[in-house]
């Protein structure tokens, strides 16, 4: 008798080179779990040449489905319908698991049976982590008291709390929407401190691009996912996201601009509750021109 797949890996594919998403299924084919136990799909939102062919070399078992392209939302989307897994990672086309790390949050998993679960990531080459501690509360919680990240493979979660829940697909951050949206439907949430995702830093990417249209993109998708999110903004720490987002421009009226937005919509100036020390540091500073810069100045400074 066929094992139920206990964990679906969904991987997003658009035009990135062919090696590193071989290098991306391999880093799941050496983790230590059956291979009835996981299901790998690479959605191809697409992309120029198909990678078919070459997938299949390596692997005769994978899911691929090949669609028109419709962005990451969409790809991700039709990955979450199409997985059969109890629980699901995504994984981008251009980026690894890490074997050394990921397998004991697999272990983890197993043992708590938890909703979701939560790791870090590293943009180390070569990096080779081991077990970390860790803490269990729930997705509500979390947020209240911790700085969240966005980026969907940042954690494993159990496929049918996203039941009803979707990426949207008119935005370049879908994550900041559906990330803060599946979370507060974990009743049970496990945080590891591992970090078993290694993450590729490209010159092109939306944290990194030197593009301004992109970045104006980005800020104002970021300003519409608060937007859509208001009724569940005063159960999130908003400070890392806003202070990224800060720090994507030089230009003070820009700023100021996104700030006045956010006032009209009575997201801004962020409540004086005590979440965390970096929130209420964050919302007090974050209310004058000259704190706002001070911030930027001090983010910069740590990306160097």
């Amino acid at each position: 008798m066929q094992k139920p797949v206990f964990i679906s890996f969904i991987i997003p594919y658009h035009n990135e080179p062919t090696a590193w998403l071989l290098a991306c299924i391999k880093s799941l084919m050496a983790l230590e779990i059956e291979a009835d136990e996981r299901e790998i799909i690479v959605i191809d939102d697409g992309s120029d040449a198909s990678p078919e062919e070459t997938i299949s070399s390596i692997e005769n078992n994978i899911k691929y489905i090949r669609q028109e392209n419709g962005g990451q939302g969409e790809a991700r989307n039709r990955g979450l319908k199409e997985c059969q897994g109890e629980y699901v990672q995504f994984v981008d086309a251009d980026d690894c698991l890490i074997p050394s790390a990921y397998n004991g949050v697999l272990h983890l998993l197993r043992e708590e049976k938890t909703d979701m679960i939560v790791f870090g990531h590293t943009s180390e080459m070569g990096y080779e982590g081991g077990n970390g501690s860790f803490f269990t509360t729930s997705g509500a919680e979390y947020m209240l008291r911790r700085n969240i990240k966005s980026p969907v493979w940042g954690y494993i979660f159990r496929r049918e709390i996203a039941d009803g829940i979707s990426l949207p697909t008119d935005t370049l951050t879908e994550d900041e929407e559906f990330t803060p949206l599946l979370m507060l439907q974990a009743k049970t949430l496990v945080a590891v401190d591992t970090k078993a995702y290694y993450y590729r830093r490209r010159p092109d990417s939306l944290t990194t691009t030197a593009d301004i249209e992109k970045k104006e993109k980005r800020l104002d998708d970021s300003l519409r996912s608060i937007e859509r999110l208001k009724d569940e903004a005063k159960r999130l720490d908003g400070t890392k996201k806003l202070a990224n987002t800060i720090a994507l421009f030089r230009d003070k009226n820009t700023i100021d601009a996104k700030i006045k937005e956010l006032k009209n919509l009575g997201l801004w100036p962020l409540k004086l509750h005590f979440y965390t020390f970096k929130y209420i540091a964050f919302a007090i500073i974050s209310r004058c021109s000259m704190g706002r810069m001070a911030i930027k100045r001090i983010i910069k400074s740590r990306e160097k």
